[in-house]
């Protein structure tokens, strides 16, 4: 399986996170990458923190549109995402929606949202990797014992954590392309 960070791999990162569908810019060649992996029958996942949720930034139904909106591009590439889940707290804010459940370990670099797939869909983590752009994702990786690899992006020039990746990529295509290449 491959499991994805959103913002700064499916969508151009906005240092105050993206608000509204406006915001939301597909980077170039997503629907080709996912596709590739839908095609050889890898699944994949989103696994994504969204503070601007907690911090009453955009509304649970904006965001649900966002996804829908994403759900519609892949669609037109024929792609598709197999799940997706999202942590909607951010430091001690929780996001008190009784319609999101996930809590504190479930922030990434926590692995809770990992585990969560893995045990639903019985997923070998060691077989598995995780694609992001922050040493958050890269530590949440490793927690879950899954293979790393570092999109480039401008979050990965604040890179603070001395977790090393696995691999260092310049986009989701490239990393598809390594993964579909170590899987061979």
């Amino acid at each position: 399986a491959v499991f994805l960070g959103r913002d700064g791999i499916i969508n151009k990162k906005l240092d105050k996170g993206v608000k509204n569908i406006k915001e939301f810019i597909i980077l170039p060649k997503i629907g080709q990458a996912i596709a590739k992996l839908n095609l050889n029958n890898i699944p994949c996942f989103i696994v994504s923190n969204q503070s601007v949720l907690a911090k009453r930034q955009i509304t649970l139904e904006h965001f649900k549109k966002i996804i829908m909106y994403l759900d519609k591009y892949l669609s037109k590439h024929k792609a598709y995402i197999d799940d997706f889940l999202y942590c909607a707290n951010y430091k001690n804010i929780k996001y008190n929606d009784k319609k999101i459940s996930f809590f504190s370990k479930f922030r990434k670099p926590n692995p809770g949202m990992i585990y969560y797939f893995a045990k639903k869909y019985n997923i070998n983590l060691r077989k598995s990797y995780l694609i992001g752009d922050s040493d958050t994702d890269i530590l949440a990786g490793r927690l879950s014992n899954l293979k790393t690899i570092l999109v480039d992006t401008i979050k990965y020039k604040n890179y603070e954590l001395s977790i090393k990746p696995n691999f260092n990529v310049k986009n989701l295509n490239e990393a598809v392309n390594l993964i579909l290449k170590y899987r061979k």
